[in-house]
């Protein structure tokens, strides 16, 4: 990947290009977004440009072809850190910054990141979770924000400032993303699938709010037909309650047999729920249609967003679905 992959976010590209070469690029960088819009592989690209062989900091681009650029892609580069909530927790736990009971401080992104680089210029670390800081974790990163080792960057993802605790959000500098235009997204998806079909590809780039982790699902044939069903069972208030259940648990379970795989097909469910009725929600307010009272479509809203806190606190798939669909129904 290089920078030309990054559309929409070349303002983003200038200013480190501008602060490496005046030599102030700070040591923390707090990346607000909205989910699927690229902050991750910004991350990413960024750390290949800073590792790069071939070329130089200041030119702040990866050639995609030294050993350190392929190992960044690869996720397997030395001095790279990338620090995920594991799938079975609710928070970023404080092993993955200090290491466990048995390796207190002697492993971790905290001690990780205070070592001299490998092979690189510097050592980075990447977290892809900054919603789920809690304060116990986030106080064991405290004294790296506060005195970053030398030539170490600290990156971490979030999706908004108010998920993000005082004492993260205080140490960082924060780097804002857009959701992606509908035309970045088609040129990104045509890309990747040459073969898609361009209308098909204009349709899931203008109903995924921006998101390309969202057309892609979009455009994907299975997920296409779920999300059709879904959004017309939503829209009918007599819809069998009992059917849309089997459905819902149907298309969950066909991601996989672990749980991982059923959460993401939840986390699925959810936000193509959220996204119909915040485009209802968008249509009541301007007047344009029939459509069902505000507070209603707001409550389904609500219900919608619960849901996936429930995803995020390990709900129980069946019971999960029962709850969802009933309280929708209600």
């Amino acid at each position: 990947m290089s920078w030309e992959w990054m559309r929409g976010h070349e303002r983003q590209v200038e200013m480190f290009r501008s602060a490496i070469s005046r030599g102030h690029l700070a040591s923390t960088f707090l990346f607000i977004g909205p989910p699927g819009v690229g902050k991750r592989s910004f991350a990413l690209e960024l750390a290949a440009s800073l590792l790069c062989l071939r070329n130089g900091e200041a030119q702040l681009s990866s050639c995609g072809q030294c050993e350190a650029c392929i190992q960044v892609a690869a996720l397997t580069h030395p001095d790279v850190i990338l620090v995920t909530k594991p799938d079975d927790k609710m928070v970023l736990p404080i092993d993955l910054f200090v290491g466990d009971a048995d390796h207190r401080h002697r492993t971790g992104l905290c001690h990780d990141i205070s070592l001299k680089p490998y092979s690189g210029r510097r050592k980075i670390a990447i977290i892809d979770d900054a919603d789920y800081f809690n304060q116990e974790s986030a106080n064991c990163l405290l004294k790296t924000l506060e005195e970053p080792p030398a030539h170490s960057l600290l990156i971490m993802l979030g999706t908004s400032e108010q998920r993000q605790l005082p004492t993260i959000r205080s140490r960082s500098q924060i780097i804002r993303f857009q959701p992606l235009n509908p035309g970045d997204i088609v040129a990104l998806l045509q890309a990747e699938q040459p073969e898609l079909d361009p209308t098909a590809a204009r349709k899931a780039a203008e109903e995924s709010e921006g998101s390309l982790t969202w057309a892609r699902l979009f455009v994907d044939p299975e997920t296409a037909e779920f999300r059709q069903l879904l959004t017309a069972a939503l829209d009918d208030s007599r819809c069998d309650t009992v059917q849309l259940a089997r459905d819902i648990l149907g298309y969950v379970e066909a991601g996989g047999t672990d749980s991982p795989a059923k959460r993401a097909r939840m986390r699925i469910v959810t936000r193509i729920a959220a996204m119909h009725y915040r485009q209802q929600l968008l249509a009541a307010v301007s007047g344009v249609g029939r459509l069902p009272a505000e507070e209603v479509v707001a409550n389904h809203l609500e219900i919608a967003i619960d849901a996936e806190g429930q995803v995020d606190a390990n709900a129980n798939v069946s019971n999960w679905v029962e709850w969802f669909v009933d309280a929708l129904n209600r």
